[in-house]
């Protein structure tokens, strides 16, 4: 494999083109955290592309890429990786096999799927499905089975006759590590000998196991069997007339068995595929022929950044032209040209199907109307109200305040729909009014032809008059607790049902409680056309209510308000980064169990890279640049504990200087606030980087930090984490430089290599503390040339990154204190030892081998035995002694409990 064999591309016109690179000047790429716990920065690739007669230059007609090479033309570096994958990264593209005999499995089936995916956790229900492989056709009832995912699970659907199908899905989340590899599993046994079927699912890290189950198998009544379709079996999309949207990534190898462990049918394996060719003989000797735009190959992409300038350069004489670019990642785009994002109640009603009006009155002082975001709706006009007057509601930007003689007016243009409405507001009252008050009336075209919404002490009642002013239908509902000195939302909706009208209203807490009660009448809906109120005689009445956020639906019993109303107080940070991204339309990839992430505050109106750092520093993990597409990518905090080493170094690989940095920031006394809340304080009290004055710590080093927590409980929790990461006592490696030219077996292991993932370092000489070493990466640096490639890593100790797991089988705890009760030389393989303090160690033969860190070395322990009870609980300095007699006994304290411990 020629080593580096970098390109670079250009998307012109929509297909990925070659560019010639001057490789003299070099290419430069920089990806992640420039150091230690900064925000991570756009990637950036530096290079000169040869533009002879002017290729390259947008502005010159004569070249065949005038008007092609526009703002943020998309670019692609890539490198060979060595080993081949089929590549399924653009549109709908895979490889397929045609029907034969041996795959027509109509018993019980086992199917293997292994891949590295930047889809596999897509959220949002149904329409968020993945199909990864599968065997059918819709057209002509032919649907034998399908494997896909669905909002982050797992899911199997097969027919039985070809027509309908039979869905299950994994009882527990895909566990998806960041760098998206992963091999799932699925088997149905068509007859469990229950009078029933069973499906099962399973994952690992490669198609050849051993496989973990996932969740608990899905059991079900009745036996079953399996459609023998005339379909091929596809791989990166399962039926070809499915609309739902295909895997996208890099497809490994996949397995199609008859019975459950049964004989392979089918197992292509797609690291064996030539690169460039367009079929593949799998080792049961079926043919794979790509479809779409898959390809064989093993080419990596190191990044897929955007070029913003193209700049002519050339000599004196008008020959040597060139264009020196420099093209980013989606930070830079996303950092620019962005103003805050709106409330998240003007973002959800706004973007919510079917809405007519919409009035935030979130104005601020000074304005003459109330402004409405949607087109084609004019302003609100009013009277009588104090602006911006009350900014206590987190889903919302400031809100007025109704005064005496306050009154508003605003036009509902016609919709759609004229056989049902909904309509929404929300108000804050902070004491019952006097007597019954008109909050705001609206105007119908139907039966009723005026609604007025009314609050008293006790009660909300809603009258429907005709337009005679006669009451048509009414509904009084007594009101909770929270219906004053509270955020409240009131909705009416109603639909046609034959000659009849049923409608409803709902008073809702933004907290999630609330009354509902329901009515109908004879007649027509009709549209509602106008909104006004509150009628001058009542204004008085409800002086100081805040009112905002007055919207009308042509669909009725719609959930617009729903958590936007609190700012989506208590989501998950990753659930945050999903929604945020899925609004903004910026495709994304978050990692982990995003259940389990930290809950965050409301969402204010801020940038949405401001928004999305809130999520990296409340959780604690990493948001950075995915590298195969133009996309964001979060990590959990949860995915950077306890990781396996990604590549692995000898000493001997690494480029001098491979030099420690003793920093001079750590910080052992730590605040944290909640944003709007209460705050936490953590000191570290012993060990060498304590708040202890020297020599027994380094004296007082503080921090404080204010986050966007949901509660009140978290900052405790926080500041603990921050204090334990900032005072994690180890020589830090920053930079590790490797010459990949000169080491090009490592080339697999670095284009794996991610921002979070570890590096472990091993061989390391005698004059250095024992190893291995692991380091995380924060991000790295590279450097291509004509017969070169450099590699830099950004490194942080990835120590403190290793944490206990209650209930982990291959967990330990450490004691509380242990000391060598014998003297031991650096030959001795037996150690004698003492627990001075805490529990014993254990000698339970199944929990070794186990590892144990002994004056600094890391050492492998096969067994404890021989365990002593001293009941004297005498001194030892230098073993039981010679004679069971004539010696002085002392008492000493402790628990004079000595082990053995082999094998160390």
């Amino acid at each position: 494999m020629p080593v580096p064999d970098a390109k670079f591309e250009l998307q012109i016109g929509g297909v990925w083109t070659e560019a010639p690179v001057r490789m003299a000047s070099r290419i430069t790429h920089s990806r992640g955290r420039r150091s230690q716990g900064a925000r991570v920065d756009a990637a950036v690739v530096n290079l000169t592309l040869e533009s002879p007669d002017g290729l390259y230059n947008n502005r010159n007609p004569l070249s065949p890429n005038f008007g092609l090479l526009g703002r943020n033309t998309p670019g692609r570096l890539t490198v060979d990786g060595g080993t081949p994958f089929l590549d399924v990264t653009t549109g709908t593209s895979g490889a397929s096999t045609p029907d034969a005999a041996a795959l027509d499995i109509t018993g019980d089936i086992d199917i293997r799927f292994e891949a590295t995916l930047s889809n596999w956790l897509k959220s949002g229900g149904v329409s968020a499905s993945v199909e990864l492989c599968g065997k059918g056709d819709q057209i002509g009832n032919q649907r034998s089975w399908l494997l896909l995912m669905r909002d982050r699970r797992l899911h199997f659907e097969w027919s039985a006759a070809g027509t309908t199908t039979i869905e299950k899905e994994s009882t527990a989340d895909l566990p998806v590590p960041p760098w998206g590899h992963i091999a799932v599993r699925v088997t149905l046994d068509v007859n469990n000998g229950a009078a029933g079927n069973t499906v099962t699912f399973y994952t690992s890290d490669s198609i050849s196991g051993p496989w973990t189950q996932l969740g608990d198998p899905v059991i079900t009544a009745g036996t079953t069997s399996i459609f023998s379709s005339t379909a091929s079996v596809r791989v990166g999309d399962g039926w070809s007339d499915l609309t739902f949207e295909p895997a996208a990534g890099r497809i490994h190898a996949f397995e199609l068995r008859n019975g459950i462990a049964g004989s392979a049918v089918a197992n292509p394996d797609f690291s064996a595929a030539t690169p460039g060719a367009s079929t593949l003989v799998d080792g049961t000797g079926k043919t794979w022929t790509l479809f779409g735009s898959g390809v064989f190959t093993s080419r990596r992409v190191r990044c897929l950044p955007e070029v913003s300038k193209w700049p002519p350069k050339w000599h004196v004489s008008g020959h040597n032209q060139t264009v020196p670019i420099q093209a980013s990642g989606i930070f830079q785009r996303l950092e620019r040209g962005r103003r805050a994002l709106k409330s998240t109640l003007t973002r959800r009603i706004t973007t919510t199907a079917g809405v007519l009006a919409y009035w935030p009155m979130e104005d601020s002082e000074g304005s003459s109307r109330f402004a409405s975001p949607l087109p084609n709706v004019l302003p609100m006009t009013f009277s009588g109200f104090d602006l911006a007057a009350n900014a206590d509601l987190d889903g919302s930007k400031p809100l007025p305040n109704v005064q005496t003689g306050g009154d508003l007016n605003g036009i509902v243009p016609a919709g759609t729909v004229s056989n049902q409405f909904h309509i929404e507001f929300i108000y804050f009252l902070p004491s019952a009014p006097a007597s019954e008050a008109t909050l705001l009336r609206y105007v119908s075209q139907g039966t009723v032809r005026t609604w007025h919404i009314n609050l008293s002490s006790t009660q909300v009642i809603v009258y429907g008059f005709d337009p005679d002013g006669t009451l048509v239908s009414s509904v009084t509902q007594s009101l909770p607790s929270t219906a004053f000195n509270d955020w409240n939302r009131i909705s009416v909706f109603a639909d046609q049902n034959g000659g009849n009208v049923d409608w409803f209203v709902r008073l809702s807490n933004i907290a999630g409680t609330g009354i509902a009660l329901g009515t109908s009448y004879a007649g027509t809906v009709g549209r509602i056309t106008s909104v006004t109120g509150p009628p001058s005689n009542y204004s008085s009445t409800v002086n100081g209510m805040t009112l905002g956020h007055i919207a009308v639906f042509q669909e009725s019993d719609t959930f617009a308000f729903n958590f936007a109303d609190h700012g989506f107080t208590g989501e998950t940070a990753g659930d945050r980064v999903v929604r945020l991204a899925t609004e903004e339309n910026v495709p994304y990839l978050v990692s982990g169990i995003v259940a389990e992430q930290m809950q965050m505050g409301p969402q204010h109106p801020e940038q949405l890279l401001t928004l999305l750092g809130e999520c990296e520093d409340a959780d604690g993990g990493i948001l950075y640049e995915e590298r195969d597409r133009l996309a964001i990518a979060y990590r959990g905090r949860a995915t950077l504990y306890n990781q396996p080493p990604v590549l692995t170094l000898d000493y001997g690989q690494i480029t001098q200087p491979f030099e420690p940095v003793e920093d001079d920031d750590a910080r052992n006394d730590w605040t944290v606030t909640r944003e709007g809340g209460s705050s936490a304080r953590v000191t570290v009290d012993d060990g060498p980087l304590s708040v202890q004055d020297p020599p027994n710590g380094i004296g007082l080093y503080e921090a404080a930090v204010t986050l966007n927590l949901a509660d009140d409980d978290q900052p405790q929790q926080i500041a603990g984490w921050l204090a334990h990461l900032s005072t994690w006592d180890e020589a830090r490696y920053p930079r590790i430089r490797i010459l990949l030219h000169k080491a090009p077996e490592l080339i697999p292991q670095m284009t794996d290599l991610d921002v979070g993932d570890v590096v472990r370092i091993t061989g390391t000489p005698s004059f250095l503390p024992p190893g291995p070493y692991d380091l995380m990466v924060e991000g790295y640096e590279e450097e291509f040339g004509e017969f070169e490639w450099t590699v830099v890593l950004v490194c942080s100790p990835a120590g403190p990154w290793t944490v206990g797991v209650v209930d982990d089988a291959d967990a330990r705890a450490d004691t509380d204190g242990s000391e060598l009760a014998a003297a031991a030389t650096d030959s001795d393989t037996v150690l004698s030892v003492t627990t001075t303090a805490g529990e014993a160690w254990t000698t339970h033969p199944d929990d070794f081998p186990l590892q144990a860190r002994v004056g600094g070395e890391v050492v492998t322990v096969n067994a404890i035995t021989g365990q002593v009870q001293d009941t004297f609980s005498r001194t030892t300095t230098g073993g039981w002694g010679t004679a069971t007699s004539g010696h002085a006994w002392t008492t000493s304290g402790g628990t004079g409990t000595d082990y053995s411990v082999q094998g160390a």
